[in-house]
């Protein structure tokens, strides 16, 4: 079973769809589950990553997952949510896990590359044992396409 957190938004949905079309077993994590409008099959689960208590319901049972969130730079000292689900996935032995990241992955010196830096370290610790992949992406970031 894979868990897709952000699973209502616009990179998490096409996830989603793309992995019921493959006939993936897939759940998908989010805040409002009665309100998801997800494939046959996919199963909305409650999970908030500004409340650390509930994700270890959302991430039972799974063996893998893909890791976002939509917390804002700066709203914090560190990026709290990130930090959460990467916990939670350990917690619950996921072997492998897929972040998105952002385009430079936080090579630069601005406030942005030094949260995304603290992000990546939470999935790529090798204390944690996952199997992992970091997604840079670039252009999409912005949805300007959409």
């Amino acid at each position: 079973m894979i868990l897709v957190t952000g699973a209502t938004g616009h990179v998490g949905g096409e996830l989603i769809r793309r992995l019921a079309a493959a006939g993936e077993p897939v759940r998908a994590m989010t805040r409002r589950p009665g309100e998801a409008r997800l494939p046959a099959g996919v199963a909305a689960v409650y999970g908030d990553a500004a409340d650390p208590a509930s994700l270890d319901a959302a991430f039972a049972g799974t063996s893998g997952a893909f890791l976002m969130s939509a917390q804002a730079v700066g709203t914090a000292p560190e990026p709290t949510h990130d930090l959460a689900l990467a916990a939670a996935a350990a917690r619950a032995g996921l072997r492998r896990v897929v972040k998105l990241s952002t385009l430079d992955g936080g090579t630069g010196d601005d406030p942005i590359a030094r949260w995304q830096t603290t992000a990546e370290a939470a999935v790529t610790d090798p204390a944690r044992g996952f199997a992992w992949t970091l997604l840079r992406p670039g252009r999409f970031m912005s949805n300007a396409l959409h």
